[in-house]
């Protein structure tokens, strides 16, 4: 409930962004429904409560991701509709407010054309949007919104997928994962959006699974981009900007295939048995696990790496 607002909170930090200090928010949320369809409410009054300029906001849930038709041939009923917003989170007399609507970003603009304090927002946010999505369609669809973006230059936090460190576990290189990767290099090399703060790993994390070293999560990384000169990009024109810096291809996104809850106490186990193992190798040498902020970090990469060699890991860089 709490870590996509704390997401946005901490981008906007970061970069400085007005919305902080913006009295009446519009947020506009891009989700693909396919992927994560948020269907539970989120906690926004923590973003109230920590920002005290703001009166008022609206997020307005955009999923922007494929659908299916009935046995009619027809969408879902609720598809191109504005549904009502409701009440998410309040502090004292200042309302966090959401709507939703499923659709492309022009229908959706199409649909609230007479709503000019809806229609454009203050900040558009990227959660967990891998930008090529599953096939052709939708990378026209995701390619159309931020062409959009750029036209009304409307700043965009971006959050992607990765592998981090389990809390209070052995130290391990942090991962991007191959759809985050390829996401950033669209917006960078192909669509000219310009860093307003550095890529960072995120604290507010949504663990998903176990996975090779650590914990696959949603909102791992998040970064603030700032639209590049107006114009409309084809996907044409990015498949060429990509291929002119050595990418080939897109990849079509596959959901990560999740194990059962037996094999992942076993991989536990086995990993909290290799771990007091590992941790009494060092004392034997006189060392301590490098852990925390603190720790030194040229002792953190060594121990990273013998940790590697003692679980029977290839060596990464």
């Amino acid at each position: 409930k709490r870590a996509l607002p704390l997401s946005l909170l901490a981008a906007s930090a970061l970069s400085d962004l007005d919305v902080l200090k913006t009295s009446e928010l519009i947020v506009h949320c891009f989700l693909d429904g396919n992927i994560a369809p948020f269907s539970d409410p989120h906690d926004w009054s923590i973003f109230l409560k920590r920002c005290p300029q703001v009166r008022n906001m609206l997020v307005v849930y955009i999923d922007i991701g494929a659908i299916g038709a009935d046995k009619d041939g027809q969408p879902p009923a609720s598809y191109g509709t504005l549904l009502r917003p409701t009440e998410e989170g309040r502090a004292g007399d200042r309302v966090a407010r959401s709507a939703r609507f499923m659709g492309s970003y022009k229908e959706f603009k199409a649909h609230c054309r007479d709503l000019p304090g809806l229609v454009k927002a203050h900040v558009a946010l990227w959660a967990d949007v891998p930008l090529y999505g599953f096939h052709d369609d939708d990378f026209s669809t995701r390619l159309q919104a931020l062409n959009e973006l750029r036209s009304e230059g409307i700043p965009c936090v971006f959050t992607f997928g990765g592998e981090v460190q389990e809390p209070q576990a052995p130290p391990m290189p942090q991962k991007l994962d191959h759809f985050a990767k390829e996401s950033i290099a669209i917006l960078s090399l192909a669509l000219g959006f310009r860093k307003l703060a550095p890529w960072h790993w995120n604290r507010f994390i949504v663990p998903l699974e176990r996975g090779p070293q650590g914990i696959l999560a949603g909102h791992a990384v998040l970064g603030v981009q700032k639209p590049g000169a107006p114009g409309v990009i084809t996907p044409k024109a990015v498949r060429e900007a990509l291929k002119r810096r050595k990418i080939e291809a897109l990849t079509a996104f596959k959901l990560p295939q999740l194990g059962g809850r037996q094999e992942q106490r076993k991989f536990l186990e086995m990993r909290d048995k290799q771990w007091q193992a590992f941790c009494q190798h060092l004392q034997m040498q006189g060392r301590v696990p490098a852990m925390g902020p603190n720790c030194d970090q040229e002792e953190k990469r060594r121990q990273m790496m013998e940790w590697q060699q003692f679980v029977g890991e290839p060596l990464r860089a």
